[in-house]
């Protein structure tokens, strides 16, 4: 029974040991950490009717429990709300819901979301200044010239500081990839999903009343941005006009990790986010060194359980032993 509890309490102390930094799981499957101070969630406010993650401004504004109102359906409107710190993942997807309605019928101009290495400088990108550095992902609901497509139409930019967004073409000459999708007047939420993978690819989709799963919009290869960036959203409004709402914000970390030339995928979870090669090989080290002490703690246990049943029978023996 000694025995028993001994070695359970030395495996149970083992476990917390060897789990408290890493979990290393072989899987094909992307593993996440959240990042809440980038993640956002109703009540937007707390004391003091401000929210420590997040600053908004211009037209923007919070409702408790409800929204975030970028843009109030009245003409020539901006609105922003910008992440105080920035992402610095490698790996990242972001997921967040948003509304876009009115009850007129001349509906505009839409809303962006950014990944930029500057924050909160409005101008003329759906809030935004035009030439930014980083992401910039438009939610377009009206058509500023006429084009072969259909609005409202999802675009996306990578710009370099120096490249400019041109609003009154939409964005043509400076967006990469696009589609078109109802994204306004939905019964339901938008939901969107962004997944970046460094220098590898960036993914979005989204859902609609019609598609409720999320539905692949565009993809660009080789994507390559600023190692970290702050988070925005902006939206602007013209003589056409929309109520622009953000409901939600979701950010998650991944942890992706290839190793060995079969490109077999083992992932790695730290709550101190992702780990170099360096760090796993000497985590790797300090599990291996804990499952070897606690091997010799268990023999040491098992010796001193055994010595001292052995002084026990002896000294016992030795008490009805009688000479004559």
């Amino acid at each position: 029974m000694i025995f028993s509890k001994f070695t359970s309490s030395i495996g149970i102390l083992l476990s917390l040991l060897i789990s408290k930094n890493v979990v290393a799981v072989p899987d094909e499957n992307i593993m996440y950490y959240d990042i809440k101070n980038l993640s956002l969630q109703p009540p937007y406010l707390i004391e003091g009717l401000r929210n420590v993650d997040w600053s908004f401004g211009n037209a923007t504004i919070m409702e408790i429990n409800n929204y975030i109102r970028l843009t109030p359906s009245l003409p020539s409107k901006q609105g922003w709300l910008w992440s105080k710190v920035p992402l610095i993942s490698n790996n990242w997807e972001i997921e967040f819901e948003y509304k876009i309605h009115s009850k007129g019928n001349n509906n505009g101009d839409g809303f962006a979301f950014f990944y930029t290495s500057e924050r909160a400088t409005e101008g003329d990108a759906f809030g935004n200044i035009q030439n930014f550095k980083g992401l910039g992902i438009f939610f377009d609901t009206f058509a500023n010239s006429k084009h072969g497509y259909s609005f409202p139409r999802i675009s996306a930019m990578i710009g370099d500081g120096n490249l400019m967004y041109n609003f009154e073409n939409d964005g043509e000459d400076s967006v990469i990839e696009a589609c078109s999708m109802k994204i306004r007047d939905q019964n339901y939420p938008t939901k969107v999903k962004i997944v970046y993978i460094k220098n590898t690819s960036l993914d979005v989709s989204l859902t609609n009343d019609e598609y409720q799963e999320y539905t692949h919009c565009l993809t660009i290869n080789k994507a390559s941005l600023p190692k970290s960036g702050y988070l925005g959203f902006t939206a602007s409004t013209g003589e056409a006009t929309d109520n622009h709402d953000i409901i939600s914000i979701s950010t998650k970390g991944i942890l992706d990790k290839f190793v060995g030339k079969t490109g077999q995928r083992k992932i790695y979870k730290s709550n101190q986010g992702i780990i170099s090669e360096e760090e796993d090989k000497n985590r790797s080290n300090i599990k291996t060194s804990l499952l070897v002490i606690g091997f010799l703690l268990v023999i040491c246990g098992f010796v001193i359980y055994l010595l001292k049943g052995s002084n026990y029978n002896f000294g016992t023996s030795r008490k009805h032993r009688h000479y004559y």
